[in-house]
């Protein structure tokens, strides 16, 4: 597949590979924390916040669930959109795993039985 930027402006010039286009997409929209191109942090935290107000407070209104499931597709969507198509393939780094944000789902799910 070849992307539609072109490389130079001559008669020449030669549309870039995919590989290529995506190795240059982050000197646009880096994915690094508070930037354009979001980070790990920041998406971690939408869905988590997402998912904890859906557990808590569905049992209010049930409908709410439906809606936000929904709603939370859309968003994990959008999210693959922008990685695929704005960051490009973020720098792979290594982590620890994900303990922190496994003890604050364990919260949220407390909470949201409390709450019902």
């Amino acid at each position: 597949a070849k992307a539609e930027i072109k490389r130079g402006r001559g008669e020449h010039s030669k549309p870039y590979s995919l590989l290529q286009y995506q190795e240059k997409c982050h000197v646009h929209a880096a994915y690094e924390y508070e930037s354009w191109g979001g980070s790990y942090v920041e998406d971690f935290l939408e869905v988590v916040i997402g998912f904890s107000v859906l557990v808590c407070f569905s049992a209010v209104s049930p409908l709410m669930a439906i809606f936000g499931f929904v709603f939370q597709i859309c968003e994990y969507r959008l999210l693959v959109c922008r990685m695929t198509w704005i960051t490009c393939r973020p720098f792979p780094s290594g982590s620890a795993g994900l303990t922190e944000w496994l003890t604050i789902l364990e919260v949220v799910l407390y909470l949201a039985t409390l709450l019902s």
